[in-house]
């Protein structure tokens, strides 16, 4: 499991890389342009700035430093909440899968055990001859176990895997990402009637609190930093409970 976090980190420094891309950028083209401004100043003796890049080198700073391109990586910045809401569900899934694992190879707790699965003669040999891990995969399948949203994960690991999560800012965090991720995917980004009211119980949380009665969504750089770590403190949270739960179930076969 911890390899499922340590991806999970890495897939967020990759999110963190690009709503840093316009200092990227500057940082490039202002470097070029310090190269060649000190040569021009240094070696060929030209002072005007108009001549030697200096004036150039002004201006990029300035947009440097005022963060004049944020405005328009706004896309960028939607998006990466759509990256980072697919990133945690995917990883979710992951911890899960491990934990029924680990839990049908030390015999399976009773709850799972007694639990019906509606399979096809095929679905049944096939059952029969997989590994434990095709095994789990479908039982998600048959069980039609969702990773997208807080409510369906709390109740997967409650009921299979022993494992209780409380409800605090860090879950509220990350069911707005969820309902925003899917109004910015289907809908445009527009705060729709039904978001409103998928997030009014979501409280208390560190970003938008309160949401205008129409608009369109959009976070802000320090919103989705807040998201990711959000999802990895939660995520860390899940490893270490379900590697709990995993010991306490092997503890007693």
């Amino acid at each position: 499991m911890r390899t499922i976090l340590d991806n999970f980190t890495q897939h967020v420094a990759d999110v963190n890389r690009l709503i840093e891309f316009d200092r990227e950028v500057m940082h490039v083209a202002i470097s070029a342009v310090e190269e060649l401004h000190e040569r021009l100043v240094n070696k060929m003796g030209i002072t005007n700035e108009q001549m030697n890049g200096g004036r150039a080198l002004k201006i990029l700073r300035g947009v440097r430093d005022n963060e004049s391109l944020k405005p328009r990586f706004s896309l960028i910045l939607n998006q990466a909440v759509v990256l980072l809401v697919s990133y945690f569900g995917s990883a979710v899934e992951d911890v899960f899968s491990s934990a029924m694992t680990a839990t049908l190879r030390d015999g399976g707790s009773s709850r799972l055990l007694k639990e019906d699965l509606k399979l096809t003669v095929g679905e049944l040999i096939d059952a029969a001859s997989s590994a434990e891990d095709a095994l789990v995969a479908l039982f998600i399948e048959k069980k039609d176990l969702s990773f997208q949203d807080m409510k369906a994960i709390h109740r997967a690991f409650r009921d299979y895997i022993g494992v209780e999560i409380d409800k605090d800012a860090v879950v509220n965090n990350i069911i707005l990402a969820q309902a925003c991720r899917h109004v910015i995917v289907h809908a445009g980004g527009e705060i729709t009637p039904r978001l409103t009211r998928q997030v009014s119980e979501a409280f208390p949380r560190d970003i938008k609190a309160k949401l205008p009665n129409s608009s369109v969504v959009q976070f802000s750089q320090q919103e989705v930093q807040t998201i990711a770590e959000s999802m990895m403190g939660y995520l860390s949270n899940l490893v270490m409970k379900t590697e709990s739960a995993i010991s306490r179930t092997s503890a007693q076969h």
